[in-house]
């Protein structure tokens, strides 16, 4: 783990072990995590799943500032044995929709800070980069808690062909 991605992890951890303290004082700060499909656009490379975790702070009932950690998946290179893992911290602007009730929509967009690391036979070469990320959704709330589904893409604008498009669902959790 190089000192930029211990950087991030640390800022993420210590903005989610103070969500306890600003809640008391606020009830803006949430946390959330997600799984789903990661869909890279290469024809070598095979899908895989993806994971994320963040957290965030809402300015008003509309806008919101989220950081958090995606890991895109390992994707299998087809016919060898090697493998494209990717990985990075993303920071984020939200801006959601009230739609009924308890229902949203929300559009996304900021910037990915990512990391590569391909395994191959003879090597292992890695890359990295920050490039732009947005996405949209929708989000079911009820009291704290909440069900989230959204799409996102990651550009790679380095190459041009290896953006990589994550679906996922998860919770989040509001105090």
């Amino acid at each position: 783990m190089n000192v930029k991605h211990l950087m991030a992890t640390l800022i993420i951890f210590l903005g989610i072990a103070t969500i306890p303290v600003a809640s008391a004082i606020q009830s803006n700060w949430y946390v959330g995590a997600g799984t789903g499909s990661s869909d890279i656009d290469r024809t070598d490379l095979d899908d895989d799943s993806g994971t994320k975790f963040y957290a965030g702070y809402h300015f008003t009932d509309r806008y919101a500032l989220e950081g958090g950690y995606t890991d895109l998946g390992t994707f299998d290179i087809n016919g060898t044995s090697g493998t494209v893992d990717v990985d990075g911290y993303q920071v984020a602007g939200i801006a959601r929709f009230p739609l009924r009730d308890r229902f949203s929509i929300f559009g996304k967009a900021g910037v990915y800070m990512w990391d590569s690391d391909v395994s191959i036979t003879g090597g292992t070469p890695s890359d990295d980069g920050t490039d732009i990320t947005y996405g949209f959704g929708f989000q079911f709330s009820a009291g704290n808690w909440g069900v989230r589904g959204e799409w996102e893409r990651f550009d790679e604008s380095s190459s041009g062909d290896d953006d990589i498009e994550l679906i996922s669902v998860g919770v989040i959790y509001r105090r």
